[in-house]
């Protein structure tokens, strides 16, 4: 029987359990869903995902979609845009960590290099960030002072002066002219951010709003690489939380709060070579999409 023969959803779990049938196979077996581009199997983790996505990874949509003439491209592109937008209730166009941590839809760089600006405007999506130039923008920075919230453990070393002092959001703060622009970075290490997006939300969701009612932006750091943090598995001693509940509640902020980003810079060292960017970047930072630049090699 198929998926849509049974009437209820007890019905169809009896029929599993009487025929000693995994739902993973029951699925894989009877309703086959293919890669658009390879016609390989795709493989069954959970219902929703299963009939939402076309493709096995990213790299397999991308490849496809660059093989299709542009009216088709652009209407797999807006199809899929518009069933996440309405499911998720979206404010904003996303960025480009929410659109590579989302499964069904491409990656911002693929959507940008298909499609112009009028797709988000068909959405009815507020635009954050401008993607058109960044020339001339991402050059080094002299005479910065960087403050240091005193309770950073662990802060970076920077060739730039520093100094310690109790900052009331972020970790770390240019504070003088003309650097100082109410940017405030939030470092965090990968475990720093499982802690955050899970047991500390509530608290971190408060920090963001006491953020913006002084008119305070956070750039949040995360001192990893962001291919690897979509896999990564935190020691469940400390947290139960998945990579996709901690991407999910990301992209929650995001949408939410129109004064924050996430980036992930890669490591420790490349965060310090990012603080420097930001620093130079200015008032700009706000509407700039830091993760897209660092994946299409801007920075």
């Amino acid at each position: 029987m198929r998926y849509s023969e049974f009437k209820t959803e007890k019905e169809f779990k009896k029929f599993l359990r009487d025929n000693k049938i995994l739902i993973k196979d029951y699925f894989e077996k009877f309703e086959p869903r293919y890669d658009l581009l390879t016609n390989t199997k795709l493989e069954f983790k959970d219902r929703k995902t299963y009939f939402n996505i076309d493709f096995s990874d990213k790299r397999h949509m991308a490849k496809w979609l660059g093989d299709q003439y542009k009216d088709v491209q652009r209407d797999y592109i807006l199809k899929k845009l518009k069933v996440k937008s309405k499911e998720k209730e979206w404010k904003f166009a996303p960025s480009q960590v929410e659109c590579r941590s989302i499964k069904e839809i491409p990656s911002l760089n693929v959507i940008n290099y298909c499609e112009d600006d009028k797709i988000w405007q068909e959405l009815g999506l507020v635009r954050r960030y401008q993607y058109k130039s960044f020339e001339g923008q991402f050059c080094g920075i002299e005479d910065s002072i960087l403050a240091i919230d005193s309770r950073e453990q662990k802060p970076l070393k920077f060739n730039t002066q520093t100094l310690k002092s109790k900052l009331d959001f972020g970790d770390y703060c240019f504070i003088n002219e003309p650097y100082f622009c109410n940017v405030f970075i939030e470092r965090k290490s990968i475990q720093d951010l499982w802690g955050t997006m899970s047991q500390g939300y509530d608290r971190f969701q408060r920090e963001i709003e006491r953020a913006k009612n002084q008119d305070g932006y956070l750039v949040v750091v995360v001192d990893y690489n962001f291919s690897k943090a979509q896999s990564y598995n935190y020691n469940k001693k400390h947290s139960l939380a998945t990579a996709e509940f901690i991407f999910h509640r990301i992209r929650e902020l995001m949408q939410e709060y129109d004064n924050i980003q996430f980036v992930f810079s890669g490591g420790r060292e490349k965060s310090v070579e990012l603080f420097e960017k930001i620093g130079i970047l200015g008032e700009k930072v706000k509407t700039i999409d830091l993760q897209y630049c660092l994946d299409m090699k801007k920075i």
